[in-house]
């Protein structure tokens, strides 16, 4: 249940509940989101499920070097459904295992196939929640799924939050280095919307961070998020690791970032997240077709030199992320 505080009320007017008021709109609201998340669909029923994939681009050359994997659930009735009010239910429910085991599967069985049409060393990311990375044997269930598809574990990147270190840290760094033993590459994603303890950095085996989308979106118009994801860079740079910027929508911010020595950008900017197949065409019809940076922009790591850019990306919409917080609305990152 929703509530609220009323802004003319004070906790010592005589106001019920010391001047709590209870919102029947945001209730209202609730009760129907409730009732549309029971009815999400399991591994049973995945007619209504599919996986689409965000371009994750080379900052500097636009290259494609990687997508990440995202949940959507068409309702038979209702369309589209918004993370926010199903992600929570299938959290609590435990469903969420059984879900992201299947997007796991979906994701590295597309990789396959697009790697078997044009070999290209494409990195796969998928979510995976707090929940699913503690549950039972998760590390094996990865590695059987690497082996029934045919996935080589260094192509697959799992995007794990800080939150699994203020759940159960000991176990979480546990289940993160036997996945580092079957090779699997880790992204601790949302970085500098949590908890962002320096020590996490040098305990958990990390190969990535990901800069949320928060700090991105204020890039070009508050020194402060400048200041910090310049910080940001530096520090994982220094610590060996690479830089993914979530959430790019502009040139401007493509190109403080390509400055800052950003490894790779995601977002809209470049591509909304598309169908498997679109994701085909891309990597066999080559050249990139994403915005490289300027000409001008100095280099900053060992990249490639890119090709003409050209900004036909195809759209796509109401894509679910695998996770519990939305990236650029409902639709991706």
């Amino acid at each position: 249940m929703h509530g609220g505080v009323d802004g003319n009320s004070s906790a010592n007017d005589g106001g019920a509940a010391g001047g709590q008021v209870l919102d029947l709109r945001e209730l209202h609201l609730a009760e129907h989101q409730t009732g549309l998340a029971r009815g999400l669909p399991g591994v049973g029923e995945l007619n209504a499920l599919h996986v689409a994939y965000q371009p994750i681009v080379n900052t500097l050359d636009g290259q494609l070097t990687g997508v990440e994997a995202l949940l959507r659930w068409t309702h038979p009735s209702r369309g589209a459904v918004s993370p926010t009010v199903f992600i929570p239910f299938a959290e609590q429910s435990g469903l969420i295992v059984e879900l992201g085991r299947w997007v796991l599967e979906q994701a590295c069985s597309d990789r396959e196939g697009w790697h078997s049409r044009q070999p290209v060393q494409l990195v796969m990311s998928v979510n995976v929640s707090p929940r699913q990375l503690m549950s039972a044997g998760f590390a094996d269930s990865v590695a059987a799924i690497l082996d029934t598809t045919g996935t080589d574990g260094t192509m697959l990147t799992l995007e794990v939050t800080e939150r699994i270190v203020v759940d159960d840290e000991e176990r979480a760094i546990s289940v993160l280095g036997d996945l580092r033993d079957i090779g699997v590459k880790l992204a601790l994603d949302d970085f500098g919307t949590g908890y962002s303890a320096l020590g996490y950095l040098e305990t958990l085996p990390i190969d990535t961070i990901k800069i949320d989308r928060t700090f991105i979106a204020k890039l070009t118009a508050d020194p402060g998020p400048h200041t910090i994801v310049s910080w940001i860079i530096q520090l994982a740079h220094g610590l060996g690791m690479t830089v993914v910027a979530e959430g790019v929508e502009t040139a401007e911010q493509h190109r403080m970032l390509t400055k800052l020595g950003a490894d790779a950008c995601q977002g809209f900017y470049f591509a909304r997240p598309m169908p498997a197949r679109v994701i085909d065409t891309l990597i066999v019809h080559r050249p990139t077709i994403f915005p490289r940076a300027p000409s001008s922009t100095p280099s900053h790591g060992p990249h490639r030199s890119g090709c003409r850019a050209r900004p036909d990306v195809p759209e796509s919409t109401s894509t679910l992320p695998l996770s519990d917080r939305s990236q650029n609305g409902p639709e991706g990152r």
